[in-house]
């Protein structure tokens, strides 16, 4: 898979099975301890502010990447915030990631946010790496 067959596209609730396996993959041994279900995706997806991209190609969902878009005093305006970036590990190293995070990087510009942030654990060097 090269990016010229990648779709990113906005969430859909149909997209809650292949969201919640991709969190649980993150999570991997600890994947238990998280209680995420197909309902409380559906609910993300319908909650102001939340927005989920996911990375499909072939029909299937690779990717996704959450972020919240808020009013922020600081800036008197809106900014936007990077929750969660993961791409399946048998597709990662492809483009899937940054295609998800150039998309919202472009949805946070036009939508006028000031800021954008991300966090990630000190320790997670590869993803350091990749933010810078």
């Amino acid at each position: 898979m090269g990016t010229s067959n990648l779709i990113i596209r906005a969430a859909e609730p149909q997209d809650a099975t292949a969201i919640v396996c991709l969190v649980q993959e993150l999570a991997g041994a600890d994947a238990a301890k998280y209680p995420l279900d197909q309902r409380y995706v559906e609910a993300y997806l319908g909650s102001a502010g939340c927005h989920v991209l996911v990375a499909e190609t072939a029909g299937s969902v690779i990717g996704m990447l959450s972020y919240l878009i808020r009013p922020n005093l600081y800036h008197a305006g809106s900014t936007c915030l990077i929750e969660e970036l993961i791409v399946s590990e048998a597709a990662r190293g492809r483009g899937a990631g940054k295609a998800l995070l150039e998309s919202a990087i472009q949805s946070a510009r036009q939508t006028g946010c000031a800021e954008i942030s991300v966090t990630t654990m000190p320790d997670n060097q590869p993803a350091i790496d990749f933010y810078r």
